[in-house]
């Protein structure tokens, strides 16, 4: 008979043999799945997921990456779900490692790389779609403007401040990459992560931290930016970009969907930061 419990910490070595049936367990080093069941962030819940055992073998399993983000002033609990892996014979019981977290009315919750099976059950259960395009913005000889790029992570930390600085503390040993767009007046931050689209290396941006900045310069900065980071053009989700226009930015459709829930967060106050794509250093597609 199954049951589902929560995860705990030294649970790891009971689940690592589904890791290895998972699709993407390629992608992800062993020493990144260990992360799921510690503590990443601080103040963070202390719940890493819920395992389907059958007789003290682990079946399915369902992770949960917990997070507290400021939205418009006030303090909103995030769960990006992660890994869901349920043993073929037992992909009935599925849907039991996740309702604990779909009672939870006040937790916002998301999932950034879920597959197309995933996604049509994540929607029946009440779940949007923050997007289901993509801007891509290339390396266009645009006219350059006095912006400087600052990619070195020490530098950067020393002109944050406030909530962009509590950002860069909480991911700047994970995967992904930080840069700052620097003008004699004003900066933006940025969280990036690697990607490839069409067989092309590209950087998907998670976060911006100014966003008024940002429309301005991007385009001008693209190329210098691609040069400095080894790639051909940067992925943007429209919701990041608050309804504002990139003059030639490329409208794309993405391959999945960028999934949600919840009754306190807009699509416009959620990014793609305190997730598995951090964490597991998974490409955002």
């Amino acid at each position: 008979m199954t049951s589902v419990r929560k995860v705990n910490s030294s649970d790891y070595d009971l689940v690592l043999p589904l890791f290895k049936g998972f699709a993407t367990h390629t992608q992800v080093n062993p020493q990144d799945w260990k992360k799921i069941f510690h503590p990443i962030w601080g103040n963070q819940r202390q719940d890493y997921g819920y395992l389907l055992e059958d007789q003290g073998e682990a079946v399915g399993f369902l992770g949960t990456l917990y997070s507290n983000r400021s939205i418009s002033g006030k303090q909103q609990e995030f769960c990006n779900l992660t890994s869901w892996i349920v043993k073929p014979e037992y992909r009935a019981e599925s849907l039991s490692l996740l309702f604990p977290l779909i009672r939870c009315q006040d937790l916002t919750l998301t999932n950034f790389t879920a597959s197309n099976r995933v996604i049509e059950v994540l929607l029946k259960l009440g779940f949007r779609s923050l997007e289901d395009h993509y801007r891509m913005i290339l390396p266009l000889p645009f006219p350059s403007g006095s912006f400087e790029l600052i990619t070195d992570p020490g530098k950067i930390a020393e002109k944050l401040t406030g909530t962009d600085s509590a950002i860069f503390h909480d991911h700047k040993t994970l995967h992904c990459r930080h840069v700052l767009m620097s003008s004699p007046t004003e900066n933006c931050y940025l969280v990036l992560n690697p990607a490839i689209k069409r067989n092309r290396p590209v950087m998907f941006i998670n976060y911006i931290g100014n966003k008024d900045f940002f429309v301005r310069a991007i385009q001008r900065c693209a190329r210098a930016l691609c040069r400095q980071l080894g790639v051909q053009g940067f992925m943007i989700g429209g919701h990041s970009l608050a309804g504002k226009h990139l003059p030639l930015a490329l409208r794309v459709k993405r391959r999945h969907a960028l999934l949600f829930r919840s009754k306190n967060v807009s699509p416009l106050q959620i990014d793609t930061l305190y997730s598995e794509i951090q964490v597991l250093g998974l490409k955002p597609v």
